[in-house]
């Protein structure tokens, strides 16, 4: 039941979860409801929520025309609600007055969040205003205010897909980070991995655009809502007194008369309890109500892989072949053969030293043979030609090690055939991706062709069976005049369609092909996981970051979602299978049969591999055995546990009457180190009065029994306790 009351100054609508507060100072509160009590971490005095910069002059004066706001009720495809309309004018700000209509829409099946669009117009005939930001949602926050020791004492998704940053961030003193969406030439604000050295490379972008800040008690999440591109920021600063402001802005390059008035995008507001996992529940089911849905994995995309980048860029038939007996020894059942079974980056044919002719063909062929799948690496959108490296070296200085690792960029023929398919910057050079190529512009109907060719060619003649796209972030706004755009950002939805193209046509030869989209090291891009079947945790550094990320996923995709935990060998301590096991993960590796690192041994290697002897073998087959054993990536992630408040860190997956619950202590750090835990942990969210039986499946070890729905027992562990509680009688059937 959703209610609504105006006051005087303010105006209140309560839901079964929140309660949202709008009043004629301009600001905008929300509140959690838990039971008859309210928590809400807004900080006193708040700040204007909705406000617009026109003409480089802010326009927040606003005066609410109270004998306007209208409540009326609503149905639409988020279901049934109540929709504000709240009216006002700004007769100050400027010498024309601004009109600006606010709408706030609560619905009945989603009591958390809130939607809100702004609505600006101008009745003078005569006026022409240039509106260089809207801001939205605009609040303050103070962790004090539900139980935080700090006024900024907040953790924090930053998902903009930043260089090589994790997600997840604690609020620190004179933190600030501007999650911007689009295309990024730099980084900034904190997180980088010094490590990698990404301070400067060109490239990454895009990302999820919606944060949340949380504490023990309860968080705040905002975004848009919109199921495709839109260019925001979404600043998150810490104030010298340790308030975080929040917003959403927007710089919608627009021009407002009495004919052209302008609508914001839509925004998402809600409070909820525990981490980030509900929010991102919330935000997968808004962009599902308008169509934009996450594609499920296929049965093969559940099956474990082995990658040949263990031989970094060189490896040969022969190399994969030599590494075949072993990895039928383990289970494993895909082969990818990865950076650079090709020549030239956009052309996409097999290179003629290591595949002459229709060899790729037959080698595929040979693989099926032996009872592989096989996939093939690529980076859709991008090819080679323009490309001045000094020149860019100079500019982005970091970007030296992408280069060193991708030394053999060329001029590719596709790039000598079509020049025109560039994308170009403002000034009229090109646009290059973080390894020296450059982006082709998806808007135009030739490069659509192109990769539906090529992709055809992969399927059909070669006959692999998945692809493995790597590097996928964002495209940047292009200003090419040959392409003759309505707008710039035409070109960033571009590549959402060569990513349609490569989905539909791919899954239209072979409806079991497996497509992962990798945004290596950052959050992916909402409007590109359309088109993927297989997501990945993305380069985790370490075990940490690998189990946030599969959470992140699972909330995002939901139930049957293939999520693929990457290079064993890259997460610190290189045998952490618990991490991605337990989770429900597809394992992964790419070890080398020799145990070399080829990468640290050229200079530029950022991973560790240990030796690969007969030892490492048996880890590996008894980890494969206890993926197949208990298909934890067959059930459903519960969300009972804060991955950042709940010590050891606890997660859970429900498999038919099973629970299989896991602990994790250990460091968060790229060089991780098992830490010993001795202490309670619990086991939530069990069938009320059931009894369950308790054991460490790894160790085949019983722990005892425990009757729902919450029991606590202490225990012993260094690094992870994985357990699976089974009911000692079956349910009985009605």
């Amino acid at each position: 039941m959703i209610r609504i009351q105006t006051k005087a100054s303010s105006l209140e609508a309560t839901t079964k979860r929140i309660v949202l507060r709008t009043a004629a100072d301009g600001t905008c509160r929300i509140a959690l409801r838990k039971g008859t009590k309210e928590l809400s971490l807004n900080a006193p005095g708040g700040c204007n929520a909705h406000f617009a910069v026109i003409n480089g002059k802010e326009v927040s004066r606003f005066r609410i025309d109270k004998s306007k706001t209208r409540v009326r009720s609503i149905e639409n495809e988020f279901g049934a609600g109540k929709r504000i309309v709240v009216t006002s004018v700004d007769t100050e700000s400027l010498k024309t007055d601004v009109h600006r209509t606010v709408t706030y829409e609560l619905y009945e099946d989603r009591p958390s969040v809130v939607l809100v669009r702004s609505y600006y117009y101008v009745l003078d005939e005569k006026a022409m205003l240039r509106v260089d930001k809207i801001v939205d949602g605009r609040m303050l926050l103070d962790s004090r205010r539900a139980g935080g020791d700090k006024a900024h004492a907040f953790w924090s998704t930053q998902t903009s897909a930043e260089t090589r940053e994790h997600f997840l961030m604690q609020i620190t003193e004179g933190f600030y980070k501007k999650n911007f969406s689009g295309f990024l030439e730099s980084a900034e604000g904190p997180g980088r991995d010094p490590k990698y050295r990404g301070g400067t490379s060109p490239g990454y972008g895009g990302g999820l655009p919606v944060i949340y800040l949380w504490n023990k008690q309860m968080g705040v999440a905002i975004g848009h809502v919109e199921p495709e591109t839109v260019l925001c920021s979404l600043p998150v600063r810490a104030q010298k007194n340790g308030r975080v402001e929040i917003a959403f802005e927007h710089e919608p390059r627009h021009v407002l008369t009495n004919r052209s008035p302008l609508s914001s995008p839509r925004l998402m507001i809600g409070a909820f309890e525990g981490d980030y996992y509900q929010p991102y529940v919330e935000y997968s089911s808004l962009l599902a109500a308008q169509g934009l849905t996450m594609p499920k994995g296929t049965p093969e995309g559940f099956e474990p892989s082995w990658c040949s980048y263990g031989y970094a860029a060189d490896f040969t038939r022969d190399d994969v072949r030599n590494v075949l007996p072993v990895l039928k020894e383990m289970g494993i059942r895909w082969v990818v053969l990865d950076d650079r079974w090709f020549d030239n980056d956009g052309d996409w044919m097999p290179r003629k030293d290591y595949f002459p002719g229709d060899s790729l063909k037959a080698f595929v062929k040979e693989l099926h043979d032996e009872g592989f799948k096989v996939m093939l690496w690529l980076i859709p959108g991008v090819y080679t030609g323009f490309f001045d490296d000094k020149k860019w070296l100079a500019e982005h200085p970091d970007a030296v090690i992408e280069l060193q690792k991708h030394p053999w960029v060329k001029h590719s023929r596709i790039a000598k055939k079509h020049p025109e398919w560039k994308v170009l910057d403002r000034t009229g050079d090109v646009e290059n991706a973080k390894r020296g190529t450059q982006y082709t512009c998806g808007s135009l109907p030739e490069v659509l062709d192109y990769h539906r060719e090529y992709i055809r060619r992969f399927f059909e003649d070669y006959d692999v069976d998945g692809l493995k796209m790597d590097a996928i972030y964002t495209a940047p706004p292009c200003y090419n005049p040959e392409h003759q755009h309505k707008d710039p950002t035409d070109s960033i939805k571009g590549l959402d369609e060569i990513m349609r193209v490569i989905y539909e046509e791919a899954t239209r030869i072979k409806p079991g092909a497996v497509l992962m989209v990798c945004p290596c090291g950052t959050p992916p891009t909402h409007t590109i996981m359309q088109y993927q079947n297989q997501a990945v945790t993305a380069d985790p550094s370490h075990p940490w970051a690998h189990r946030s990320y599969h959470k992140l996923m699972s909330a995002m995709i939901g139930d049957g979602a293939a999520i693929f935990a990457d290079h064993i060998e890259q997460i610190s301590a290189h045998d952490d299978f618990a991490s991605q096991i337990a989770l429900g993960s597809v394992p992964g590796t790419r070890f080398h049969p020799d145990g070399r690192d080829v990468e640290r041994e050229s200079g530029y290697g950022i991973y560790y591999m240990a030796p690969f002897d007969a030892e490492r073998v048996k880890l590996y087959k008894k980890w494969m055995g206890l993926f197949r054993k208990h298909k934890i990536h067959e059930g459903q992630y519960v969300n009972c546990y804060d991955i950042q408040h709940d010590t050891p860190e606890s997660h859970l997956v429900a498999r038919g009457e099973k629970r299989y619950f896991s602990f994790f202590h250990d460091e968060r750090s790229k060089r991780a180190k098992p830490i010993h835990f001795a202490g309670t942990v619990e086991f939530r969210c069990l069938e009320k009065g059931r009894t369950y039986r308790l054991l460490d499946y790894v160790n085949n070890v019983e722990l005892g029994t425990v009757t729902g729905p919450t029991a606590r027992m202490k225990v012993e562990f260094d690094d992870n306790l994985l357990v699976v509680a089974t009911p000692i009688k079956p349910r009985k059937r009605k």
